[in-house]
């Protein structure tokens, strides 16, 4: 596993799944030792309900601390490679090059890893020199074809 890799290096290292979507946090009722127990709130007079700015907070908070650990597996993960290291995943939209660093909220609002690095790789081109090319891929699932994104690093 990635966490037992720590302080270990290898030839060659594949981190798969950049796709794979994260936990969605969710729930009635949170609890946090700094903010409480947030629920939700209930107007009677328009028969409607939302979140409590507390449970808000906590799901920010939750959420931020779930993003943060998930970028410390990945950094373990990324640096294990001595000579090569393949990324892979695929996804359904195009995503644009982008090398602006990313906010807190581009961090924890991003659905997976390739939401996060495949904007700075596309626009890097020159440092990560890689080839990338979308093909279409029917989905077993449905009726639509999802687009993958091929890519493919070189020296």
């Amino acid at each position: 596993t990635i966490h037992k890799s720590k302080g270990l290096e290898f030839p060659v290292c594949f981190v798969s799944d950049l796709a794979g979507k994260f936990k969605n946090i969710s729930g009635k009722v949170f609890t946090d030792d700094e903010f409480g127990i947030g629920g939700e709130v209930f107007n009677l007079e328009k028969r409607t309900r939302y979140d409590s700015l507390v449970k808000n907070a906590i799901k920010i908070k939750k959420k931020t601390s779930e993003r943060g650990e998930l970028i410390r597996v990945l950094y373990v993960a990324a640096t294990r490679a001595r000579e090569k290291l393949i990324l892979t995943g695929a996804f359904d939209e195009k995503i644009e090059a982008d090398d602006s660093v990313r906010t807190m909220l581009e961090i924890t609002e991003a659905q997976n890893f390739m939401n996060l690095i495949y904007p700075t790789v596309a626009s890097s081109s020159d440092v990560f020199n890689f080839l990338s090319e979308y093909i279409s891929i029917p989905s077993i699932a449905s009726t639509t074809s999802i687009t993958a994104l091929k890519l493919t690093f070189t020296e």
